[in-house]
């Protein structure tokens, strides 16, 4: 199988990428991706405007964090606005064919840019946007006969179910996820495609971890993948 080239966006407070980010680039070199991974996102966007590259896979948690005080401590360290060409090159390499994979905090990230709900297709809303407490979630697959989550049964976590999130006007909910305090399940697996922008998966999950050593977890990454650069995962 020919390696296909992944740039990933990893890095941020509160979570840790240290031991996720290396999960994700196994799972994804074993679904046939060479990855390279970039926690200075600028420099990331700049080498995505200037090489080829089949996938942009964003796991990271890098906002304006202007929102309450509770952040001032980290803003120094983390706050991010997304600049002008990072954007720019985003969409261009979605409009030639690119893929984007983004994993869990990537709907929170870049909230400066309107546009990326779009490009992604979910954003978080700032004082609508929640989760309950970390702890266990279930999943359930609300399509099973698409490529990203066939073969995927409903599966248990300990992570964290997004809710009330802004979904675009493309996006088709693969799957959902429900804290077991909750009475309701919310998306946790969002698909678009067309012409203009490409194809996206969003996936809520992956906070810790343990959700990206599940099984069933695995193989929903890797057939996300896969098909956002429409190749089988077979």
């Amino acid at each position: 199988m020919t390696m296909m080239r992944n740039l990933l966006l990893s890095g941020g407070p509160t979570h840790a990428f240290d031991q996720t980010t290396p999960r994700v680039v196994r799972l994804l070199d074993a679904a046939g991706f060479e990855t390279t991974v970039f926690e200075d996102l600028e420099e990331g966007a700049r080498h995505l405007a200037g090489e080829p590259f089949a996938l942009l896979t964003v796991h990271c948690l890098r906002w304006s964090m202007v929102q309450a005080e509770k952040y001032a401590r980290l803003r120094r360290s983390w706050a991010f606005d997304l600049s002008e060409a990072a954007r720019a090159a985003i969409v261009a390499h979605l409009s030639r064919g690119g893929g984007l994979l983004g994993l869990h905090t990537a709907a929170i990230s870049f909230d400066t840019w309107r546009e990326w709900r779009d490009c992604l297709g979910a954003a978080w809303t700032w004082g609508v946007s929640n989760h309950k407490p970390l702890g266990s979630v279930d999943v359930s697959i609300a399509v099973s006969d698409h490529p990203v989550t066939r073969g995927v049964q409903g599966f248990s976590c300990e992570d964290e179910a997004y809710a009330d999130m802004d979904l675009s006007p493309r996006a088709v909910v693969l799957a959902n996820a429900r804290a077991r305090e909750d009475d309701i399940s919310h998306p946790s697996v969002i698909v678009q495609e067309d012409d203009l922008r490409g194809r996206s998966v969003y996936v809520a999950l992956g906070h810790g971890p343990s959700t990206f050593d599940h099984p069933a977890f695995e193989r929903l990454v890797q057939q996300a993948a896969a098909w956002c650069v429409q190749r089988s995962s077979a």
